[in-house]
C-alpha cells in the first residue's frame, strides 16, 4: 500500500502523526472548493461496535423466526475479528473472499461458512485458477462494501457453517438471497434505527470536533450540505447527540432518502416535511423552505442545482461507501470526492509497528535475492527457474516460497482470516484499488481535516511507474 504526500500554500505543517493524515490520489486545492458535502453513515457519525451485533440479532431472529431456519442458528453472535470491507460473497460457490486490484483471489483468504479452504481446495473451487473473470464478478459476487456489511458478512458465513455442520442440502444463491433479505429487514421494519434512536449514545461515538469543524468550513467561505440515504428522524437523533439540537443550521441544505447512486442519475423532485418535521408535505419545495433549512426527502442533483444555485461551483462529497457515495459525483457530475474509512487508522498503526517493518525489511531482502536470481522485475531478464547457481545460493522456488510466507505473515497482522483491507500479496486489493481510482482524498475521519489550514493545496507524490519508466 502506497500513501501520498501533501503540499501546503502556508507554512503551518501537516500532522506528523500519520493515522491522522489526509492522504491524496489527485490535486485538490481545499481554498478553490465552493460548496462541500458530506453523507451521514460513518462520514459525519462513527458507529460501536453495538452497531453491528444489533444489525446480525436482528437478522439472524428473523431467519430463524420469519423463515424458520434452524433453532441451532440462534446460538450464533457476531464476531467482529471475522471478516473485513471489501470482500466479496459468491452466490455461485458459497464462498467469502478478497480479490486484489487485478481480480486475483488472494491466497489463504477463502472461506467456506467459517471454514478457511485451502489451495488445492481454492483452486478446484475456480477452475485451477485464482483468477476470477469479470463475468463471474458481475454475475455471482456481490461486495460488502460499507462497515454495515461486515454483519452480513459474518452472518452468511454462519448460515453456510450450519448448513455444512447439520449436512442439510443447500443453494448458497438462496441463502444469500435470506440473509439480505434479513439485513433489509434489520435496517427498515426491523427496528434498528428505532433501537438506535432510543440509546445514541451506546452506538454513537462522541465527537467533540465535529461541530467545531463544520463551523471553520463554513466560516472560511463554504456553502455546506447533508445528502444521506437515511431518513430524518435517524439523523436527527444522532446529529442533536453530536452537534446539539440547531445542527441543521450547520448546512446550507440537508438531504434525506436520497437513494444514491441514483440521485445523481435522475430528475426526481424533492418533497420537504413540515415545520414540525412530522410528514412530507405534498406540494413543491420552495425557496423558503430551502433557505429556512427545511429537511428535504427523495430528489436529485438536477433539482439541487435549481433550488441552491449552485450550478458552476466548485463541488467536494465525503462519504464512506466508494460505489453508493462517490462513484456517481465523481463519474457524473465532475466533484471531487473524498472517502472516510474509519480502518485507516488501525491499517496505519500496524504498518508502522516494530513486527510488520521487520517483516517488511526481511520481504525486501527476498525481493532483491529473487531479481539477482534471475527473476524479472523493472529491466527485463530471464526467467527464474528451481535449478541452484551454487550449493549456497537458494532456487528462485526456495526463495518464492519464503516469500509468500512473508505475505502470509504480514496479512494476519492485519487480520487474521483476510489481511489488510487496502493490500493484497504487495498489491492493491479490489477495495483499495477502488479508492485510489474513485477518491481524490481519503482519512480516518474528518476532523483530521482540521490539522490543514483551509487553504491547503493537496498534491499526490506518485510512487508508481510503469516497470520502463525509470531513469538509470
Amino acid at each position: 500500500m502506497s500513501f501520498s504526500t501533501t503540499t501546503t500554500t502556508t507554512t503551518r505543517k501537516p500532522p506528523r502523526e500519520r493515522t491522522k493524515a489526509v492522504f491524496s490520489n489527485a490535486e485538490v486545492r481545499l481554498g478553490n472548493l465552493d460548496v462541500v458535502g458530506f453523507d451521514y453513515d460513518f462520514t459525519l457519525v462513527s458507529y460501536t461496535h453495538a452497531v453491528q451485533n444489533l444489525v446480525y440479532e436482528k437478522a439472524k431472529n428473523f431467519l430463524c423466526n420469519e423463515l424458520s431456519y434452524p433453532a441451532e442458528l440462534s446460538a450464533s453472535k457476531f464476531d467482529s475479528s471475522f471478516c473485513i470491507r471489501g470482500l466479496v460473497f459468491d452466490r455461485k460457490n458459497g464462498t467469502l473472499l478478497k480479490l486484489s486490484s487485478r481480480q486475483m483471489i488472494t491466497p489463504g483468504s477463502v472461506f467456506k461458512g467459517r471454514k478457511r479452504l485451502r489451495h488445492p481446495e481454492v483452486l478446484a473451487t475456480y477452475n485451477q485458477s485464482l483468477h476470477m473473470s469479470q463475468r463471474h464478478i458481475k454475475s455471482y459476487c456481490r461486495p460488502l462494501e460499507d462497515q454495515f456489511s461486515l454483519a452480513q458478512g459474518c452472518l452468511i458465513s454462519d448460515v453456510i457453517q450450519l448448513a455444512e455442520d447439520l449436512n442439510i442440502n443447500y443453494d448458497p444463491y438462496w441463502l444469500h438471497a435470506d440473509v439480505l433479505r434479513a439485513i433489509n429487514f434489520a435496517h427498515g421494519a426491523g427496528g434498528m434505527h428505532a433501537e438506535i434512536i432510543k440509546d445514541v449514545a451506546k452506538y454513537i461515538h462522541p465527537s467533540p470536533k465535529l461541530p467545531i469543524f463544520l463551523q471553520r468550513q463554513a466560516e472560511a467561505g463554504q456553502k455546506l450540505f447533508l445528502l444521506t440515504n437515511s431518513p430524518f428522524n435517524f439523523v436527527n437523533a444522532g446529529m442533536n447527540f453530536l452537534c446539539g439540537n440547531e445542527w441543521m443550521k450547520m448546512f446550507d441544505i440537508c438531504m434525506f432518502e436520497a437513494s444514491k447512486p441514483s440521485f445523481f442519475r435522475s430528475k426526481k423532485k424533492f418533497r420537504s416535511l413540515d415545520s414540525s418535521n412530522q410528514f412530507s408535505k405534498w406540494g413543491v419545495v420552495s425557496d423558503y423552505e430551502v433557505s429556512n433549512h427545511r429537511p428535504l426527502v427523495g430528489g436529485s442533483v438536477s433539482e439541487m442545482m435549481r433550488l441552491t444555485g449552485w450550478q458552476g461551483k466548485q463541488f467536494m462529497y465525503w462519504g464512506d461507501h466508494v460505489f453508493a457515495d462517490l462513484a456517481e459525483p465523481s463519474r457524473e457530475s465532475g466533484w471531487a470526492t473524498g472517502a472516510i474509512v474509519r480502518e485507516l487508522h488501525d491499517e496505519i498503526k500496524t504498518l508502522n509497528s516494530d513486527e510488520y517493518l521487520q517483516l517488511a525489511s526481511v520481504g525486501k531482502e527476498i525481493e532483491v535475492e529473487m531479481l539477482s536470481c534471475g527473476g524479472s522485475g523493472g529491466g527485463g531478464g530471464g526467467g527464474g527457474g528451481g535449478e541452484r547457481r551454487s550449493n549456497e545460493s537458494p532456487t528462485f522456488d526456495d526463495l518464492e516460497k519464503r516469500r509468500n510466507a512473508n505475505f502470509k505473515s504480514k496479512s494476519m497482522l492485519f487480520n487474521p482470516n483476510f489481511g489488510s483491507i487496502f493490500s493484497s500479496r504487495g498489491q492493491s486489493s479490489s477495495f483499495g484499488g477502488n479508492v485510489l481510482r474513485v477518491t481524490d482524498l481519503y482519512t480516518s475521519k474528518l476532523e483530521n481535516l482540521m490539522d490543514y489550514p483551509t487553504d491547503h493545496r493537496f498534491f499526490p507524490k506518485r510512487l508508481e511507474h510503469m516497470p520502463h519508466d525509470v531513469v538509470g
